[in-house]
């Protein structure tokens, strides 16, 4: 098992090391490291529950798979979940026929895309649904940016905690 923490902010970067010191199974690299030369099984989409990816980092990986990422998305959404909804908290694994990764794992850390997620749960959530498939053996390797700190306005330190938070809980609810 292996989580690989990327960002191009130096400061999320920064975080993730306080955070994730000595955590073993957490590689935090270094800003200036392109996420897709990283090698792992899948990378994470930071997505919103309709798994609409126009906006953010969602929008870099709908260029890198290329133009039918989102509807293959939405397709795997609506075969797997309740009203094509991911919940916050859930994560949804789709195989992509392109790319440097074979698996785009859904993470939702909002509802709409857009919206302002700063002080809610929602990192703490999505981060604990993604750590819960790696703990569980779902994937062997996943490469993710700080949740919610683009679009959703969270600060790097708060992005941080919670995704270590979440580390915690679901590596002691073992």
């Amino acid at each position: 098992m292996k989580l690989v923490l990327v960002d191009t902010n130096p400061e999320m970067v920064k975080a993730w090391r306080k955070e994730f010191s000595g955590v073993n199974d957490v590689v935090v690299v270094p800003h200036t490291i392109n996420i897709f030369n990283v090698r792992t099984e899948a990378i994470v989409s930071p997505a919103n529950t309709r798994g609409i990816m126009r906006g953010g980092f969602d929008a870099v990986l709908a260029n890198h798979f290329g133009e039918h990422t989102e509807m293959i998305v939405q397709n795997h959404l609506k075969e797997n979940f309740n009203n094509s909804l991911v919940p916050i908290g859930d994560t949804a694994i789709v195989d992509m026929p392109t790319g440097n990764f074979d698996k785009l794992i859904i993470v939702p850390t909002m509802i709409h895309p857009g919206e302002d997620i700063k002080h809610s749960r929602n990192v703490f959530d999505a981060s604990k649904g993604l750590f819960t498939l790696l703990f569980d053996g779902d994937v062997e390797s996943v490469v993710c940016t700080g949740l919610g700190t683009g679009v959703g306005r969270i600060t790097p330190e708060e992005c941080a905690r919670d995704m270590r938070e979440a580390w915690d809980a679901v590596s002691v609810g073992l």
